[in-house]
């Protein structure tokens, strides 16, 4: 994986970062991580990712 131009200036290492979660109900889900966080909506209808940050760390 390439690491994003952003994270290289800050000397953020995408692959070693920790990721957390939290689940805040209703199938409503935070990630936590360098660079920004990520709000997760798991439904019957499909799944939806909110990432304001660097698309380097969506996959993990």
């Amino acid at each position: 994986m390439t690491v994003p131009e952003g994270i290289a200036v800050f000397g953020w290492d995408s692959e070693s970062a920790e990721v957390t979660t939290q689940d805040l109900g209703q199938g409503l889900h935070v990630r936590f991580c360098i660079g920004g966080n990520a709000i997760v909506s798991l439904g019957d209808d499909g799944t939806f990712l909110v990432d304001d940050q660097f698309e380097g760390i969506t996959p993990r």
